[in-house]
């Protein structure tokens, strides 16, 4: 008989309270029934990453959905930071699973999740993943799986917080750096630099503010867009839009446009990005 953490998940944890949170509400309700299509999908593992096949998905949710329509859907998602897509290695993550599904609090299941995230083809996803299990370590310490075999590997894997800290209800404890490299081995190993530490124990904290009104898309941004021939004008507009339609809170703005236009669509036809629309400055 295999053990328990070998078993395939045989049903799925969907909160009720999901329906107070603003964001949530405020997807279309194509979005949700992807979301809850993924949730409840065989193929979904203890790490909250499924197979990402949208034509496959599209009849399991409308029979006259179009793989095109589960894309569309999913854009919407990721948009809003319930999933991270890697089309290359066919892979998504609910960002979140583990946060909300529970399992975490059951050391046997504990242990599944970090089996499946050693088998997580995507090093996005996997960073995704692991910064947060470690955001869930730093928030709950006195969790009885911390103390797992294999929890370790997640919690020192490099970490990527792909809201660029943009989420309202992240702890002042939660590390201000989107990416995070693998800290020093050794207990006490000092850190060669800032980043080494997923979660500093001192030192200076960005505040999560507002986007301002003065915010502009840097140098950077306009290379990115080109060289992903995305049209940064719409993409600008859509992402203070966002920003300011679900009142999202940031500690780096510039980090969190970064991401928006790594996730964005290109354009069918090529796209000439004015710099002087807007200031193109470097921060």
């Amino acid at each position: 008989m295999k053990e328990e953490t070998e078993l395939a998940r045989s049903y799925a944890n969907i909160r009720i309270n999901m329906w107070s949170d603003e964001d949530w509400r405020n997807i279309s309700g194509a979005a949700k029934l992807l979301y809850i299509t993924l949730l409840c999908h065989d193929t979904l593992n203890y790490a909250g990453v499924a197979d990402w096949r949208p034509g496959k998905f599209a009849p399991l949710i409308d029979p006259n959905w179009t793989a095109e329509d589960v894309r569309n859907a999913a854009a919407e998602l990721e948009r809003a930071f319930f999933v991270v897509i890697s089309e290359e290695s066919e892979e998504i993550l609910i960002r979140s699973f583990l946060k909300h599904d529970g399992l975490m609090k059951q050391p046997k299941m504990a242990q599944a999740m970090t089996t499946a995230f050693a088998s997580i083809a995507s090093l996005e996803l996997r960073q995704v993943l692991a910064f947060e299990v470690q955001k869930l370590r730093n928030n709950n310490p006195d969790m009885p799986c911390w103390g797992n075999d294999g929890i370790e590997a997640v919690l020192r894997h490099s970490a990527f917080d792909v809201q660029g800290t943009a989420t309202a209800d992240t702890s002042a404890e939660t590390p201000a750096v989107a990416l995070v490299a693998t800290p020093p081995a050794g207990p006490g190993a000092a850190p060669t630099t800032e980043l080494d530490a997923p979660f500093p124990d001192d030192g200076p904290k960005l505040r999560s503010t507002a986007l301002p009104k003065d915010w502009a898309p840097t140098a950077s941004h306009f290379e990115l867009a080109r060289s992903r021939n995305v049209d940064i004008q719409a993409e600008a507009e859509a992402f203070r839009l966002h920003a300011e339609t679900h009142d999202r809170r940031a500690a780096r703005w510039n980090a969190a446009f970064t991401t928006w236009l790594k996730k964005a669509k290109p354009s069918a036809g090529k796209v000439r990005n004015d710099d002087w629309m807007f200031r193109g400055r470097d921060s």
